[in-house]
């Protein structure tokens, strides 16, 4: 299933409006849309700006999905409580009907109601429009607006929603765009960047001559699973690669980025970091549910040679493995849909079942207590490697499993600012990147991806922490503290620990919100070195 969003970077920064009805809704319409959506289909949601007038601001949210409709005779009834369109979804979906009532009302709250379009084997779309007082009138795409930024996008395909998406974002931002049908059409366009999107030559048929004929950096944007279809020689030479849903926050980067490259070009010499002595052969299925792991894994990975594809879950991971041939399984024990162990299982017997040669499974597991490595064994998995990760270990772990080869052959070209001197400060990004073995800007970039991602999380947490759901708060703290430790934010991974421990023992009389001030200080005070 593909998903994506667009999110109006000119929304004024300051509305005053009711954002937890507004989530509730939006996340109510959101699981109803991936509910009823087939694997191979869309779901997006948009929130655009209308109006901005006299203090007062239309903002209209929409959710739509090319899933399975619904009956005209049955779009009135579908708000009801207790009421879904066909019976027969109970049973096969599931639900209880209540979640497009409850939404319907929190709607008229807000001064405004719920419409929907629906065409029965072409999908649905439920949209609302709200009211808002500006408070701050200025806006995220003031920053480019006026900059008149020139982009050229590459691509074959200009009816697929994903270049549309692309092409909304940078006309909100104030870009001037220019559409071209392939390399050599782009390499003639006087642009400040290139975007590649659906190119119509397979992506692993580019190479970095292709690269090279442009005349400004290039960005890939491409859905999550299709990352390492470039080459990956091409993927070293691209400025970054962006994967759908595309927000705001990574649109606002790359024009930044490209902004600090025409004004700093000194700033950035040809430098190389991470020299690795070791590479390896073979593909490596990574089972990883938070996006900020993903990348880091996919990046350590494949600065050894591998080939590597990435499952968010449980099912997902099983599911890949029964399609594809992998010569490695890296999987986190705590996954949503199915935990580590249950897929491990689940393999095991699908191995056993088609009379297949056992695939190494290594466990991903942010603290072995004891017990633990007997369970982990005892699932059908071979090993385990703690997080955060250390790269010695999980250099142990690949000879174990994989061919190697010695190199002396550095990688080169990685364009690396200059940070100054590592004496003396609180997080260092230089020693990080090199134990890490990745860019400095690589980092960066992940970093400022992390610190987006949790401030969500803490805020999710604090809605936990409201009504005393320790579930909850202990998956939340849990979900940030691996990826916390794999950035080496030691301090902060150890306030999530404390939250995680708490919240597990279901100590209901613990001061948790002085812990999450904690971590908003120390979110605060690592994001002065991003």
């Amino acid at each position: 299933m593909r998903f994506f969003s667009f999110i109006d970077p000119r929304i004024p920064e300051g509305i005053i409006s009711d954002p937890l009805r507004i989530k509730q809704v939006l996340s109510n319409l959101l699981s109803n849309a991936i509910k009823f959506t087939p694997e191979d289909g869309l779901v997006i949601i948009e929130i655009n700006l209308s109006r901005n007038k006299d203090g007062f601001c239309l903002i209209n949210f929409s959710v739509a999905d090319t899933g399975i409709g619904i009956p005209e005779r049955k779009q009135k009834q579908i708000f009801d409580a207790f009421i879904q369109a066909d019976s027969s979804i109970t049973r096969r979906f599931g639900g209880t009907g209540l979640g497009l009532s409850i939404s319907a009302n929190l709607v008229r709250l807000l001064g405004s109601e719920i419409v929907l379009e629906s065409v029965m084997g072409v999908g649905s779309k439920f949209y609302f429009t709200v009211e808002a007082e500006v408070s701050t009138d200025s806006s995220p795409a003031d920053n480019f607006r006026n900059s008149m930024i020139k982009a050229c996008i590459i691509t074959g395909d200009m009816e697929d929603y994903s270049f549309k998406n692309l092409e909304s974002y940078l006309s909100a931002c104030g870009c001037v765009t220019q559409v071209c049908g392939n390399f050599a059409d782009a390499s003639d366009a006087e642009c400040g960047l290139c975007f590649i999107i659906k190119p119509g030559v397979p992506l692993d048929s580019i190479t970095v001559d292709d690269l090279r004929g442009l005349k400004s950096p290039v960005f890939a944007v491409s859905d999550v699973d299709d990352l390492n279809e470039y080459r990956p020689e091409v993927r070293e030479v691209l400025s970054d690669q962006l994967s759908h849903p595309l927000t705001p926050e990574m649109i606002f980067r790359t024009l930044s980025a490209v902004s600090d490259l025409k004004n700093t070009e000194t700033d950035f010499p040809e430098e190389t970091v991470g020299k690795t002595e070791l590479k390896f052969s073979g593909r490596v299925l990574v089972g990883e549910d938070n996006n900020i792991n993903q990348r880091l894994m996919m990046l350590l990975l494949k600065d050894y040679g591998l080939d590597v594809d990435l499952g968010g879950n449980g099912l997902a991971v099983f599911e890949k493995f029964r399609k594809d041939k992998y010569d490695l399984i890296l999987m986190d024990i705590n996954m949503p849909v199915a935990d580590g162990l249950e897929t491990a299982h689940m393999i095991r017997e699908f191995e056993k079942d088609q009379s297949l040669q056992e695939t190494p499974i290594v466990a991903l597991t942010a603290k072995a207590l004891k017990g633990d490595r007997e369970i982990i064994l005892e699932s059908g998995m071979n090993d385990y490697l703690a997080k955060p990760v250390e790269m010695d270990k999980l250099e142990a772990v690949l000879l174990k499993y994989l061919a190697a080869v010695e190199v002396d052959i550095p990688r080169e070209g990685f364009p690396i600012k200059d940070i100054g001197t590592s004496d003396n400060v609180y997080y260092d990004l230089k020693k990080t990147a090199l134990e890490l073995k990745i860019p400095v800007n690589v980092l960066l970039n992940i970093g400022r991806d992390f610190f987006e991602d949790t401030l969500k999380v803490v805020d999710d947490i604090k809605a936990a922490v409201e009504v005393s759901d320790c579930h909850s708060i202990a998956a939340f703290s849990h979900k940030v503290r691996g990826a916390s430790a794999n950035l080496r934010f030691v301090e902060l991974s150890e306030f999530f620990l404390i939250l995680e421990e708490k919240a597990a023992r279901a100590e209901n009389n613990f001061d948790y919100g002085s812990i999450i001030d904690n971590i908003v200080n120390e979110l605060n005070r690592l994001k002065g070195y991003f």
